[in-house]
């Protein structure tokens, strides 16, 4: 799947540790992105790398919407509670 060059921009900025350069383009797209996993799942990958943890959820949990049988999203809710150290919430998920 070819990416268009917002994403893979952004993409590419993750891979290389640049989340916040990565979230900055992407926000202003959030509209023309709606329904997009990709888009979804690297704003969860940004934002939980830079500890926003709400809009990290809030994003994981859109992926997991799109793409229910892709096990990305929901290990990327399992990551964030364990960083925010809720073990309980983490085993659970």
């Amino acid at each position: 799947m070819k990416l268009d060059p917002i994403l893979a921009k952004a993409t590419r900025a993750a891979g290389a540790k640049k989340y916040e350069e990565a979230l900055k383009m992407l926000e202003p797209e959030e509209q023309r992105y709606r329904g997009s996993f990709h888009y979804c799942y690297l704003s969860g990958v940004c934002c939980l790398r830079l500890g926003d943890y709400t809009g990290a959820l809030e994003h994981f949990r859109n992926a997991h919407e799109i793409k229910k049988q892709n096990p990305l999203p929901l290990l990327g809710i399992a990551v964030l509670y364990f960083q925010r150290g809720e073990m309980g919430k983490t085993v659970d998920f």
